[in-house]
């Protein structure tokens, strides 16, 4: 075979094996599985949607972007602003119902 064909294909080969053998890391998988709704707050943080109340009002949990893992057990509320807080009664009071 012609050298310049052989080393060609074999450069081929290898990029298409290491393409192929790149593994998702970690973060790659729990950036994909970040649920809908969620609001990154910086830091590497998420506030990640997870119900409503008997209110109506959507609920939020804490989260760690990067792995997923839930930081604290606080349920938080979110503000006309965009702000969160955990505080029920201050969502009730700037709520426009």
């Amino acid at each position: 075979m012609n050298i310049r064909l052989t080393t060609l294909l074999l450069s081929l080969f290898l990029a298409f094996a290491v393409v192929g053998c790149a593994q998702p890391t970690e973060q790659d998988e729990a950036a994909a599985a970040i649920p809908e709704g969620s609001v990154d707050i910086g830091g590497g943080l998420l506030q990640v949607p997870v119900g409503e109340d008997e209110d109506g009002y959507t609920q939020y949990r804490l989260q760690w972007a990067d792995t997923g893992e839930q930081v604290g057990s606080s349920t938080y509320y979110r503000l006309p602003s965009g702000t969160f807080t955990t505080d029920r009664s201050v969502v009730e009071a700037t709520s426009d119902d």
